[in-house]
């Protein structure tokens, strides 16, 4: 069993601290580091309670990679010794599982007792009274954990946006019951989280200012060895779209390609690309040939960090991608000018209608893309009408209003947004006339199996029967 001390923690400890106790300890879920960094924020602005007040703070570091062995368990992550100091300890939760996958943790309900007993031992826990901070509490291992330690109480912490969007599964009933609140990154002032609506939680936004200092004390540690903002740079992240199988590769590098090409129409004069770090190397080719041919110095920013701590230390003057988190923290946080590009493109392309990403993607879309797009109603408005027709079990009490949203919006808004099929499947209004999309043609463009000229090529046969 895997069990850290914290070095010079900042957190402070209470007199029971690492010796099992029967004060209250709090038990951090973490499988990112922007998960880390979030969790850090809240810390210091006070989320979490006073430090004198709690036995321990301990970091459950967790990772879900498809590849274990392969992966960097998150505490030995490069430049992560910052924000461990706010936990009194780390424990690696993979090494407590083995050989069972975070995602396949899940006891059988007759050896709840026992796992709790046993966790309890190994883990220092003693009879503490314990708090559970977890992030995506739809999946394990946060459920498992919650079934565990049935007596702890719940706050779930969220660090992107989807926040805004529906709960993905239902949640037991005994888990729902006792979350407290959902702690949340403000990345779009003014709109209302719609996570774990149905369980009525108090919604607590982190200060992204807490956010901001966290992520700077960070970027001070870094040297990516490319000068800040001179000449005028853009940063462009890399999102390996073409894995989750929504455009293909030949795609996904005409998109950057069109992301090099915006950033030379605004003025840029030098493109700095951060790769996923699961990218191919071989994608790098083709986006120097378009930067010489744009006229635009070309770099790689090789390097595991964080987006945010990137944005941090390069100060770039714009910022470019798809859909990442990145643009909404760059943009809200950073006050740097965001570019969303190919957005209406993955629209279309995202399968199933209630995948995750779509209120993300359509947050995106409305606020930074450079699509020409509809007009439509207020931001909450729209997106409380997409995570109604995602989920709408969990957010009936939104449906008189998402009903007047769907039955007075423009046609050209509910093709871009909605799907015919799930609003009849929902009880929606379903629009009448205009053009429909063979089927043959949406199906292989949610697989990516259809270029942006073939796909407008097919679009245009389709008007025209």
């Amino acid at each position: 069993m895997s069990v850290t001390r914290a070095q010079e923690s900042t957190a402070g400890t209470g007199s029971t601290a690492g010796t099992g106790g029967t004060g209250r300890k709090q038990l951090f879920l973490a499988s990112s580091y922007l998960e880390a960094a979030f969790l850090a924020a809240a810390i210091d602005a006070g989320l979490y309670g006073d430090p004198q007040e709690t036995d321990e703070r301990i970091l459950l570091s967790c990772s879900s990679a498809v590849v274990l062995e392969l992966a960097t368990p998150l505490q030995q992550a490069e430049g992560i010794a910052p924000l461990l100091r706010r936990f009194d300890r780390v424990i690696d939760l993979n090494e407590a599982i083995d050989p069972l996958h975070p995602h396949t943790f899940s006891p059988q309900n007759g050896l709840l007792p026992m796992m709790q007993r046993l966790l309890r031992r190994e883990w220092d826990l003693g009879e503490a009274e314990l708090e559970l901070i977890l992030e995506s509490p739809q999946v394990n291992p946060a459920i498992a954990l919650a079934r565990i330690f049935d007596t702890a109480s719940l706050r779930v912490y969220a660090d992107g946006l989807m926040s805004y969007g529906p709960t993905r599964s239902r949640l037991p009933l005994s888990m729902q019951q006792r979350i407290a609140s959902v702690d949340y990154a403000p990345l779009v002032p003014g709109l209302t989280p719609r996570l774990l609506h149905e369980a009525a939680p108090e919604y607590r936004p982190i200060p992204l200012d807490a956010v901001r200092a966290v992520v700077d004390e960070l970027a001070g540690a870094h040297d990516f060895r490319i000068p800040p903002a001179q000449p005028r740079t853009a940063l462009i992240l890399g999102q390996y779209l073409s894995s989750l199988e929504l455009i293909g590769p030949d795609e996904e590098t005409a998109l950057h390609e069109r992301m090099i090409a915006v950033a030379a129409e605004r003025g840029m004069e030098r493109v700095v690309f951060k790769p996923h770090p699961a990218a191919p190397p071989g994608m790098l080719a083709p986006l120097r040939e378009a930067a010489g041919a744009a006229g635009v110095d070309f770099l790689v920013l090789d390097s595991p960090a964080i987006a945010e701590i990137a944005i941090a230390a390069l100060k770039p003057e714009l910022l470019l991608s798809c859909f990442s988190t990145a643009l909404a923290t760059g943009a809200t946080m950073f006050g740097t000018p965001a570019v969303a590009v190919g957005t209406g493109r993955m629209l279309q392309a995202l399968a199933p209608y209630g995948n995750s990403n779509r209120v993300p993607l359509s947050i995106v879309d409305r606020l930074w893309s450079v699509d020409d797009k509809p007009a439509g109603p207020p931001l909450q408005d729209l997106v409380d009408a997409i995570a109604y027709c995602m989920q709408a079990g969990h957010l009936a009490d939104l449906e008189p209003r998402v009903r007047t949203t769907v039955a007075t919006a423009t046609p050209e808004l509910l093709a871009r947004y909605f799907k015919r099929r799930r609003l009849a499947k929902v009880g929606l209004p379903v629009p009448q006339g205009g053009r429909r999309v063979p089927d043959a043609v949406r199906v292989a463009a949610r697989l990516g199996r259809f270029s942006a000229a073939r796909l407008a090529e097919a679009l245009q046969a389709g008007a025209r029967r």
